[in-house]
């Protein structure tokens, strides 16, 4: 049975950190949050039964405006979900524990929820960055504006790079992430929401994203199998797509994991990515 809702604090925003042995990185990550001019903010992270110093380092914060919560170790999903029923806020975005916010990120896209009640989802440019953070190496920039629930199904780089959507909270609605998925839970999360609203961006950084170190996106194996449960999942959302949007994504996602594994010189596997079919629904 989940918690009671938390009443919701209008105007504040909800930072969600999953955390699991970040020791070495989410002094950085936290505060790069508590720098931000918006003040009206609220970060809550979860250590995933870390086996570090994680909580220490988020203790050692004298901020009241961190939440540090505790669970099992579950996944980041349970992570996510755990903030997700515990937030206060009437907007929230997402930030793993690895990752830095640069100054200005959650003004400039509140500003752009502020200035339509039409816009429920406000992304921005995302600066990858070397493993120190020391180096910009890459941007990534949004280019859709509109309702970014067809662009999502296909797998589009126009409005999705990770969850760095800053979010207008539909009162009523419950949020909560399929704790099935390891790794493309965050698509099938933001998926499940494109609905609600119209998506748009601001040319500002909003993301520093550290590259070149252990991270989910590098476990192949991990990700095929989370791309199929992308597939498994999608047709069981309360207004599930068209079978004919299902296979073309199942299309797409063969596509970019048989590139990906002969990039990693791995033919065997891109050669059983050409030939397999696609997953069934969850049952």
């Amino acid at each position: 049975m989940g918690q009671a809702p938390q009443p919701i604090n209008t105007g504040m925003i909800s930072v969600i950190m999953p955390a699991f042995n970040a020791e070495r990185y989410i002094g950085n990550a936290i505060a790069s949050v508590l720098a931000q001019d918006h003040r009206d903010l609220e970060l809550l992270v979860v250590d995933n039964n870390s086996t570090d110093g994680t909580s220490a380092v988020v203790r050692s914060f004298n901020d009241d405006r961190v939440r540090l919560l505790h669970q099992p170790r579950q996944g980041v999903s349970a992570a996510r979900n755990k903030a997700l029923e515990q937030m206060r806020g009437q907007f929230f975005c997402f930030m793993d524990a690895d990752d830095a916010m640069p100054a200005g990120s959650i003004s400039a896209r509140f500003h752009e929820l502020l200035a339509d009640p039409g816009i429920s989802f406000v992304d921005g440019t995302v600066q990858v960055t070397d493993a120190h953070m020391s180096t910009i190496v890459a941007e990534w920039r949004p280019t859709y504006r509109g309702v970014p629930y067809a662009p999502l199904l296909q797998l589009s780089s126009s409005c999705f790079f990770a969850t760095t959507w800053l979010i207008r909270r539909v009162p009523g609605r419950e949020y909560h992430f399929d704790e099935r998925l390891t790794h493309a839970e965050d698509l099938l999360f933001l998926i499940s929401i494109a609905r609600d609203g119209r998506y748009t961006y601001t040319d500002n950084p909003v993301l520093k994203y550290r590259k070149g170190h252990t991270s989910a996106m590098n476990d192949l194996g991990g990700l095929h199998r989370g791309y199929r449960g992308l597939v498994s999942a999608v047709p069981n959302l309360p207004d599930p797509p068209e079978q004919r949007v299902v296979d073309a994504m199942w299309q797409k996602i063969k596509r970019i994991m048989w590139r990906s594994y002969l990039k990693r010189a791995q033919p065997l596997n891109a050669l059983k990515v050409r030939l397999e079919h696609r997953p069934a629904p969850f049952a």
